[in-house]
């Protein structure tokens, strides 16, 4: 029940679209993929969890005490920070989309992340973004 809590909470449908602020100025959207790994990586390796949510544009309609709850169960559901990530399936996409399952870890505790990316070229855009506690939600969406 607690991985269904926390990936409804998580699983964000972003769409940026339509705005004249820079890239970095958006939420979920990056210079490119070098920026878009390494903000998602440091979030999560962290388990910055408001701040990913926020960074994603999931935060607009959520109170500060949502997401420090949103935060506080993550963080009791992965109570150690991360030490390692390996993207374990990619696949590609017509028109510059691309689906990622990333796996963040430490000893025995994993964290699934499903991402949905559109590259425009000049930009890398997260679509969706799902954090899961087991890996079959994760695999089920590929």
């Amino acid at each position: 029940m607690r991985n269904i809590l926390v990936a409804t909470l998580l699983s964000l449908s972003l769409l940026p679209f339509g705005s004249t602020a820079t890239a970095q100025d958006r939420p979920s959207v990056f210079e490119d993929y070098a920026s878009f790994e390494a903000f998602i990586d440091e979030k999560i390796m962290a388990r910055e969890f408001g701040v990913l949510f926020q960074a994603m544009g999931g935060g607009q309609n959520l109170k500060l005490a949502d997401l420090q709850s949103i935060t506080s169960q993550t963080r009791a559901m992965f109570p150690r920070d991360f030490e390692a990530v390996q993207v374990i399936k990619r696949d590609e996409m017509d028109g510059g989309f691309a689906a990622e399952g990333r796996v963040y870890w430490v000893g025995e505790t994993y964290a699934f992340v499903y991402v949905l990316l559109h590259d425009r070229g000049d930009e890398i855009v997260v679509i969706n973004l799902a954090l899961h506690g087991a890996p079959g939600p994760l695999l089920s969406m590929f």
